[in-house]
């Protein structure tokens, strides 16, 4: 794990179900490096610049999205505290079709 992605995890935290398993930190740790690198960087905009860099969903969920190599990611999160929670991660085929930020307000 690069120290940009052990950085990001002190100041995210991940969904823990009743059973103490963390099915996003699962996913991330089965992805090749440049897709963590990727998702990384989205989550990274969000911990500089707060929630304003990701889409609002509803209530207190928010989406981020990022382009790896060979697939494209959809990250769900929400504001806890003085942190975040990573919710759900999912991949999506090919590129997204809201990748940037202007894109995701506008």
């Amino acid at each position: 794990m690069s120290p940009e992605e052990r950085e990001l995890r002190r100041r995210w935290r991940f969904y823990r179900t009743a059973a103490g398993h963390e099915p996003v930190a699962d996913f991330l740790d089965r992805l090749a490096r440049a897709d963590r690198a990727a998702i990384a960087a989205q989550l990274r905009e969000v911990v500089l610049e707060g929630v304003i860099a990701a889409r609002h969903l509803r209530g207190e969920i928010h989406e981020v999205r990022a382009e790896g190599d060979r697939q494209s990611f959809r990250v769900l999160f929400a504001q806890e505290g003085r942190g975040r929670v990573l919710l759900a991660l999912e991949a999506l085929p090919g590129p997204c079709a809201a990748s940037s930020i202007a894109a995701r307000t506008a």
